[in-house]
């Protein structure tokens, strides 16, 4: 469906630009009614409502299209939609079974997607997500977080050196930049924060046993290597502003409810799942 949206936004880019289409397809009131009729194919009028809905439906596609341009683009795309499914009808295409499956498939999703907007969306208000976002933080247990920078190498005997280093004065970032074969190297080999248990067993040991400040008096070996490591700061975790999480929590909570509502409907079905044999 997206390539046949690209297709068609492509295409009236390519006329708006090419031959002044603009004024023409722009025409009309800013603040149309539903029912106001936007174009008319062959004496069959498309209306507001249509490029209402098609503004809805046409998603990244239409992001692509020039904001002054869009309006026009909405509307030449249900014009050519308009005579390609003209031309397809003339041709007997919307008599045969494949196309009977596939209408009764999309008016399924249709219904699907309208039901789902009325029964979950419009339940979970900005009101409801930050009332869930407060009973995570009262469950939450802060758990102590360090944010730790690191030098790998590739062998011990090039800690050693590293470390060896550290002890007459070296700044642990500046000999990161400067040795380690790391992704964090040219970061002054920062992995931020994080708390007990993120990395491979012999690092979050030795890096947890180290005082803010400190650094790893013996190379630590791991699947990656073999690492110095230093303890920067310390501090006690807590969730993410709401703001910041509010997207996430909102499409979980839908998603719980969707749940919810299929395993409802699904208890309520005689459903009878026929497959083939495993071979």
């Amino acid at each position: 469906m997206i390539a046949y949206k690209l297709l068609f936004a492509s295409r009236v880019l390519a006329l708006v630009a090419g031959t002044g289409l603009t004024a023409m397809v722009m025409a009309g009131p800013l603040s149309a009614g539903d029912d106001d009729v936007v174009a008319t194919v062959d004496g069959k009028p498309i209306v507001e409502a249509d490029v209402k809905m098609l503004e809805g439906l046409m998603g990244e596609a239409l992001a692509q299209v020039p904001e002054v341009n869009r309006r026009g683009a909405l509307v030449n795309v249900l014009v050519e939609t308009r005579l390609v499914a003209a031309a397809a009808e003339a041709a007997g295409k919307g008599a045969t079974p494949a196309f009977a499956r596939r209408l009764a498939w999309l008016r399924d999703q249709a219904l699907r997607d309208a039901y789902v907007r009325e029964v979950i969306d419009t339940g979970i208000t900005d009101e409801v997500v930050k009332a869930r976002y407060f009973e995570l933080v009262k469950q939450v247990k802060p758990e102590k977080e360090i944010r730790v920078r690191h030098i790998l190498v590739a062998s011990e005997d090039d800690a050693k050196v590293v470390i060896a280093d550290l002890d007459k004065g070296a700044d642990f970032a500046t000999l990161a930049k400067a040795r380690s074969t790391g992704p964090t190297g040219p970061r002054g080999g920062d992995l931020g924060f994080f708390g007990r248990g993120r990395m491979v067993p012999e690092f979050d040991q030795a890096a947890f046993a180290l005082k803010v400040g400190d650094y790893s008096r013996e190379p630590v070996k791991t699947q990656f290597g073999w690492h110095v490591i230093k303890v920067e700061e310390e501090r006690e975790s807590a969730l993410a502003p709401f703001e910041e999480v509010k997207a996430k929590l909102r499409q979980r909570m839908q998603t719980e409810k969707l749940r919810a509502l299929i395993d409802t409907l699904r208890g309520k079905a005689k459903i009878e799942i026929t497959q083939p044999a495993v071979q």
